[in-house]
């Protein structure tokens, strides 16, 4: 539970902080409104104070935003716009105290907590890396609005506020300074300091550090040309990223488009309507489920356990290549002291090749300094030979999927590492339990299923085998978070989950070309569905002969659901491996892979669809998932299910 306190810090200088009883993210919920409320009560009346700074104590978070357990609890409309209303005279009365105000951000400031921010005259944040504000409300299928969409483009301008809010971004500390969302930029220490200058400052009539609007900033904020030409540009991007599917963006584009010169009292209004419309949509309800689940809402008690559990500081990965590069340069990108491990020099030179171009990639971005992309570089390390392994935290083989040549390493690891090692194998189609057997600690052995590339794409898969200890498995999903990666935990079957999903889907596309149809519709019925590629492209890009490869793997295990289709044996034996060899079911030239228009047929993508929903029952008939929350959040962050449907079998059971 949130709480306040307020503390004098100097003479007319109180500074209101937030906590929390467990270290837990700082939200605002109905409690935490009413200390406010009954604080700023006392903020008024104070007649010697001449600032108020807002702070936290929760280590690495200022304020997390609303309570979305509260807003899932809502039950008409008129409930929501109770919260609306109260929230948005909460923070006007913040941003009209006769105090000057400061926010000091050091970590998590987003929705609801950047809203406050905004609220106040200034805003100070920190170095640390933890420091990210942004308003993600549209993430959840609405818009802020308790002030965001009203102050943020005031403060920063329409142009550099419209992605910020439609897409749900968060910015580092560096960006917001150079946005003007924030004054200053300090250390930890400095914030206090930094702060107190700033009210001294304000109180002589200075107007802080945040950099002022140019000319053009000035036309098209405050010209109905201007606008005109901001909100064309932006609908065209919106429409492009969310070909249509969510409202949240487009209202959001609108409120703020009609907030910069509207008055206050006007754009708030604005903000209540539309967000109360977008409260009774689906893509919220899904959206703001997914979320919840994610979170570990609703879920097995498991994923509570890996929230408990200390995530990896040193962790080795065996095997240079695409994946096991990409696992090492993740790991690097997260801060993790990071082994690469392969006998050939050249993919070890890859290897660090990738790792450098992360690094460097998070510099650009701003997500770390030269100096730390330095210090993390330093705690990267490379061998030809299996060792150095005693003090890993963990160990992830990611070697070719080949049994033996899996034992052979697994059994080295074995010798190498110490009884509080962790040693897991990514592998997306052998199995788990015949690779645990073979290292004799089945109880301290798992699998990690990375998804390429294993940077960008969100899920994995965390495959429990039948000796598996339960600490093993909490360690494996608190690797997951330090990772940056939504966990599902499955069990040891045949493609796990995802590529179990995809197998019949693969074979009922190629069975329906072969009633006649060809695979541009079978594509471009699935695309309109809301996937961001269609079969027959998709396999192109996870490779045919992978493909192929893993259906052979998983026909020499017991209960193999797996069926081939002989047209894709067929192209694999042509050199038609898909797009890594410019062909496969598309021919690729060097822009994009060739396909005539074709027309969507909602008949195609319901049969599709359907066939992996019948497995998906099957899977959960089986225990190879814990939950059907599991199979959901697995198509969405695996397969990319489009989220606004809520899931594949939420959406099945939605749809019955």
């Amino acid at each position: 539970m949130g709480m306040i306190r307020a503390d004098q810090i100097e003479d007319g200088v109180v500074a209101v902080t937030f906590r929390t009883e467990d270290d837990a993210p700082f939200v605002i919920g109905e409690g935490v409104v009413e200390q406010l409320e009954e604080l700023l009560q006392e903020l008024v009346a104070n007649k010697d104070l001449r600032g108020v700074l807002f702070r936290s104590e929760v280590p690495g978070v200022f304020c997390a935003g609303a309570d979305v357990d509260a807003m899932a609890a809502l039950e008409s409309p008129a409930e929501a716009e109770v919260m609306i209303r109260r929230g948005q005279d909460l923070f006007e009365r913040i941003a009209h105290l006769p105090q000057v105000t400061v926010a000091l951000v050091d970590g998590v400031c987003v929705g609801g907590g950047l809203e406050l921010a905004l609220a106040c005259d200034a805003r100070l944040a920190t170095e640390d890396p933890k420091t990210q504000l942004g308003l993600p409300e549209t993430k959840l299928g609405i818009l802020p609005a308790w002030g965001g969409s009203t102050r943020l483009p005031r403060l920063i301008g329409l142009g550099a506020a419209i992605p910020l809010v439609t897409a749900g971004k968060t910015v580092n500390a560096r960006k917001a300074r150079r946005l003007g969302l924030v004054d200053d930029v300090v250390a930890s220490q400095q914030l206090v300091p930094v702060a107190l200058d700033l009210i001294e400052e304000r109180g002589r009539g200075g107007h802080g550090r945040r950099p002022r609007k140019g000319m053009i900033q000035r036309f098209l904020d405050h010209t109905p040309p201007g606008r005109a030409l901001t909100q064309r540009f932006a609908r065209k991007a919106i429409l492009k990223q969310t070909k249509g599917r969510f409202p949240a963006p487009m209202a959001a584009l609108e409120v703020m488009a009609s907030s910069v010169t509207a008055p206050t009292s006007d754009s708030l209004e604005s903000e209540r309507q539309e967000v109360l419309k977008l409260l009774q949509t689906s893509a919220h309800e899904n959206l703001l489920r997914l979320f919840r689940l994610t979170r570990d809402g609703n879920r097995p008690p498991v994923y509570g356990a890996g929230r408990d559990t200390e995530g990896p500081r040193e962790l080795a990965v065996i095997g240079g290549g695409t994946m096991g590069a990409g696992i090492a340069a993740l790991a690097v990108g997260k801060g993790l002291g990071v082994r690469l491990i392969d006998p050939q020099p050249d993919a070890l030179a890859a290897g660090l090749r990738r790792v450098e171009n992360e690094l460097k990639r998070r510099v650009r971005r701003g997500d770390m300094s030269k100096a730390e992309a330095h210090l993390h570089r330093t705690r990267f390390t490379v061998s030809t030979k299996i060792d150095g392994l005693r003090s890993m935290d963990c160990v992830i083989e990611a070697a070719p999927e080949r049994m033996e040549l899996k034992h052979d390493i697994l059994t080295q690891v074995v010798a190498e590492t110490s009884d509080r090692t962790m040693i897991a194998t990514n592998t997306s189609s052998l199995s788990v339990d015949e690779l645990a057997d073979a290292t004799g600690v089945p109880g301290r052995f798992l699998g990690l299923h990375f998804f390429n590339p294993p940077g960008l794409m969100p899920l994995l898969e965390i495959v429990r085998g039948a000796k598996t200890s339960d600490h093993t498995l909490a360690r494996g999903l608190a690797a997951a978070k330090a990772l940056g990666k939504t966990p599902i935990v499955v069990g040891d079957g045949p493609g796990f989950l995802v590529n179990r999903l995809l197998a019949p889907y693969f074979l009922e596309a190629c069975r329906i070309c072969d009633g006649g149809v060809d695979r541009e519709s079978v594509d471009a019925s699935i695309r309109a569905f809301g996937l961001p590629m269609g079969p027959f492209r998709l396999m192109d890009e996870v490779g045919l002969d992978v493909i192929v490869d893993a259906g052979r793997h998983a026909a020499t295990r017991d209960g193999n659901p797996f069926e081939l289709h002989p047209s894709i044996e067929q192209r694999v034996e042509k050199g038609h491996l898909g797009k890594k060899s410019g062909r496969g079911f598309y021919t690729y030239g060097k822009r994009r892979p060739s396909r005539r228009n074709a027309a969507a047929d909602p008949d195609l993508s319901a049969r599709l669809v359907g066939r992996m929903v019948t497995e998906a029952q099957a899977i959960l008939a089986e225990g190879l998932v814990l939950c059907p929350e599991d199979v959901d959040i697995g198509t969405v962050f695996g397969i990319g299910f489009p989220p606004e449907k809520g899931g594949l079998l939420h959406w099945a059971e939605e749809s019955s």
